[in-house]
């Protein structure tokens, strides 16, 4: 049996800078270098601290595919990464980071 790609989520504790604008800009040229594929989504979640959470968070989904492309960004060490399902088209505050809106959403299906 082949194994299936997987989605990818990189979880970061914000400090000074929110890091999802220096993501975005290496994910775009990812995306370029997919052939702006449709298969490649790229989005974000902003967890703010509460009782549970001392501190603000960036959440970011990579598809598979983006995954592939965005490696450097999942293994860079400033983001705690790990496979994961895809993330529900209904979790509060998700929004595309980087990918086709026309197209991106459908893959969360």
């Amino acid at each position: 049996m082949e194994k299936q790609p997987k989605w990818w989520s990189a979880r970061t504790r914000i400090r000074d800078k929110d890091p999802l604008e220096d993501v975005t800009r290496m994910a775009e040229v990812a995306y370029g270098a997919s052939s702006k594929s449709r298969d490649f989504a790229v989005f974000s979640v902003w967890e703010e601290h509460d009782e549970t959470k001392p501190y603000d968070y960036r959440l970011v989904y990579f598809s598979p595919l983006a995954a592939l492309f965005c490696k450097t960004i999942i293994d860079s060490g400033e983001f705690m990464s790990q496979e994961c399902e895809r993330p529900s088209p209904d979790e509060p505050g998700l929004a595309l980071a980087v990918g086709d809106e026309a197209t991106a959403w459908d893959l969360l299906k």
